[in-house]
């Protein structure tokens, strides 16, 4: 999840910081519907690398791991031949450069970006559905909705343990790096929220001629442009704390799945692909299942906690293996640190889904 002080967090890793653009703006008030209740959220390696500079804009990736939560395939076979992984890379590349550029972007996404351990061992977790429309020209608004589908059990297996516990409908919780336990109770989907902003919003808000994506394809189209998009920690040194970000694969994938399920233009979504089959240290799993149960192709890169924490998790970007789209991302943790207990190697701990995205000429339609 993200939140406007992680924005502020963020900015202080760098110099001269912009003023983050109306899409930005957009998506932290989507996020910080994801959890209603202020916290401290646990940062990651990997959720500085997610900072993807769109113009004027920055986008955060933060994982919030805590409890049991779904375990992936144990028998799942790796892709270990490098070349074969880069078939399927620029296999994607091909297709991803075939699309046609519409009116809008649209990203359909379901996630649980939170997560709680129940006694019982079972995960109880916050879900909520986006659907946000970012267009290709200012004279069109931006458009997102937006709404919670409530608090449960998150998978089957954690709704079957959780009917052996009694059914309980409220949960005495804590999460990671908070001290605090609250109450959590079972509720299901909410209205819809609308956030809009016209084009000369985000003209005034950005200081810019253009929509922020397409600043981002100015930077991304000159001579290296694309890998400092990507990967700014090769031209400033980030810090949190005073402590040295390290920069890992978990980092690298997440800053790329920011960008491949972005407005981007086919040629730049192409090169994300094409810059991926080179990166060391992503291997590919298949067999593996997002959050909706669709079979896919797992890129896979691993990351460490910060903060004094042991922790080491996998981020898994799945791709369908049929058509190459992103189906989502997830995080599986593989060895618990001591900042959080109850986390099991093997757990699925923050999931997303993307339901569609790409580009249309239809309108938003509610």
């Amino acid at each position: 999840m993200t939140d406007l002080n992680e924005l502020t967090h963020v900015r202080a890793l760098f110099d001269d910081p912009p003023e983050p653009s109306a899409h930005t703006v957009a998506t932290a008030r989507r996020r910080m519907t994801e959890d209603d209740r202020p916290r401290r959220p646990w940062r990651s390696q990997a959720g500085l690398a997610g900072l993807v500079a769109a113009g004027a804009a920055v986008t955060v990736a933060v994982a919030t791991m805590s409890g049991g939560g779904s375990k992936t395939p144990e028998t799942a076979p790796t892709t270990g031949n490098k070349v074969g992984g880069n078939n399927i890379l620029l296999a994607a590349a091909a297709q991803a450069e075939r699309e046609k550029v519409g009116r809008y972007w649209r990203t359909r996404t379901v996630a649980e970006p939170v997560v709680y351990a129940a006694s019982g061992g079972y995960v109880v977790a916050r879900k909520s559905e986006g659907d946000e429309w970012v267009p290709r020209s200012l004279a069109d608004p931006l458009v997102s909705y937006n709404r919670p589908l409530g608090i449960g059990p998150a998978t089957d297996a954690d709704q079957a343990a959780w009917r052996e516990a009694g059914s309980p409908r409220t949960w005495r919780v804590r999460t990671a790096d908070d001290p605090r336990t609250i109450t959590l109770t079972a509720s299901g989907p909410g209205r819809w929220d609308t956030y809009r902003t016209s084009g000369a919003e985000r003209k005034r808000m950005c200081k810019c001629e253009v929509e922020p994506w397409l600043e981002r394809e100015k930077l991304a189209s000159r001579p290296g442009g694309l890998e400092r998009l990507l990967f700014p920690e090769r031209e400033q040194r980030a810090k949190v704390g005073g402590r040295t970000v390290r920069i890992d694969p978990a980092n690298r994938l997440l800053a790329s799945y920011d960008l491949l399920t972005q407005a981007a233009s086919p040629k730049v979504r192409a090169a994300v692909f094409r810059l991926l089959a080179g990166q060391p240290g992503i291997r590919l799993v298949e067999g593996v299942r997002d959050m909706r149960g669709r079979a896919g192709i797992a890129l896979v890169g691993r990351g460490t906690t910060i903060g004094g924490a042991s922790g080491v998790f996998d981020v898994q970007v799945i791709l369908d293996p049929g058509t190459h789209q992103v189906l989502g991302r997830q995080y599986v943790v593989v060895t618990k640190g001591g900042r959080f207990p109850g986390v099991r190697p093997g757990a699925v701990v923050e999931r997303r889904a993307v339901l569609s995205a790409g580009w249309t000429n239809e309108s938003p339609h509610r």
